[in-house]
């Protein structure tokens, strides 16, 4: 059932300077595999469906994918994947491949994966991980190592979730089992890479949401707990801003957050975020870009309000400021490119609901 819609298309800050991205070949869709390689944003997989609802578990999974280049305003098509379809699968980029693992198809959930070379323009398979199908896992890339820990199975929000994890070393295309984390299972979380530790926060179990976090440390492949932080139970964005994670906004099983909080793994300790000019919302584009935190667009619920909206934190100045508008959406594909803010895809619903397969960049 479709409830009350508020659609922001546009709006907001003194200079309208998103600039369009090129005509994509790539049908529309949601909560894809993307990665921003120094070069181009891939964007792989991810969902389609419309109508009254467009939930993950009821979208149609896809299996194609293509490259955009900023510089020259042009897309190219990926070579097929050796991968089935699916969306919400747990995406990094190494610095010459980006690694595809898991993710879901309906209530399926996927165990396998596939890595793409940007240089040979080639996809190679990967051995089996010693991990059940998931989504919602924390997913980070040491520079040797992707990790993977927690996630789920089955449905919209995961009805089995999972509190171990594994590392895949991709030049011997083996994994090992993470030790025992003290955390308890749970998906819809992310994972922050501090150049020493993954560190993940909060996170959904059912109904239940989580305030609690852990640092592993590969090296000596142990976990430690974390401070307990001023923010409520909930799933959070991340961004590693070098010294510290920052956390904001995000939902719980009912409510959604405009709210947000700084972690220093040095010092193991935190501070609250000034408060934010945005309404509360989930499923919006976020990045660091060396500067600032940029949030942008989103929703605040499951009910069909999308935001045009979005402001930029700036950690020196503890402050917060207005982001000019644009066409509101919901799930889309963000990266950073150290010049650009690139935003592409998401849900919108101007009658019902309908992916999209358009973007735009922002320049700070």
């Amino acid at each position: 059932m479709v409830v009350a819609i508020v659609l922001l298309r546009g709006g907001g800050g003194e200079k309208a300077n998103w600039a369009p991205l090129a005509e994509s070949p790539l049908s529309g869709r949601f909560f894809p595999a993307t990665v921003w390689t120094g070069k181009e944003m891939l964007v792989w997989g991810g969902g389609a469906c419309s109508g009254d609802q467009c939930t993950s578990a009821l979208a149609a999974p896809l299996s194609d994918g293509a490259a955009y280049d900023p510089a020259a305003e042009r897309w190219r098509n990926l070579p097929q994947a050796p991968l089935a379809a699916r969306l919400r699968p747990q995406t990094v980029w190494t610095g010459k491949e980006m690694i595809v693992w898991g993710g879901n198809a309906a209530d399926a959930a996927l165990a396998d994966g596939a890595i793409y070379n940007l240089e040979t323009n080639q996809w190679r398979g990967m051995s089996a991980a010693p991990l059940t199908g998931r989504f919602g896992a924390a997913a980070v890339w040491t520079g040797q190592d992707l990790l993977i820990w927690g996630g789920g199975e089955g449905g919209q929000t995961a009805r089995i979730n999972f509190n171990d994890g594994a590392a895949y070393h991709p030049e011997t295309n083996s994994w090992r089992k993470l030790s025992p984390s003290p955390l308890a299972a749970r998906s819809a979380i992310t994972g922050v890479w501090t150049g020493k530790e993954m560190i993940v926060w909060g996170g959904f179990n059912g109904d239940d949401s989580f305030d609690d976090g852990a640092a592993f440390n590969p090296g000596t492949n142990a976990w430690r707990p974390i401070a307990k932080g001023p923010l409520s139970a909930r799933s959070a964005s991340a961004n590693w801003s070098g010294q510290e994670v920052l956390y904001w906004g995000g939902g719980a099983a009912r409510q959604s957050f405009n709210d947000g909080a700084a972690y220093n793994p040095q010092t193991d300790t935190w501070r609250p975020l000034p408060e934010s000019p945005l309404n509360p919302r989930r499923a919006f584009a976020s990045a660091w870009t060396g500067k600032e935190l940029l949030i942008w667009g989103g929703g605040p619920d499951n009910s069909l309000v999308f935001y045009g909206s979005g402001a930029a934190y700036d950690p020196v100045k503890d402050s917060w400021r207005d982001l000019p508008g644009w066409n509101a959406r919901f799930g889309p594909s963000s990266v950073w490119t150290g010049k650009q803010f690139l935003v592409w895809g998401g849900i919108y619903a101007p009658a019902k609901i309908e992916v999209l397969a358009d973007g735009a960049s922002y320049a700070p």
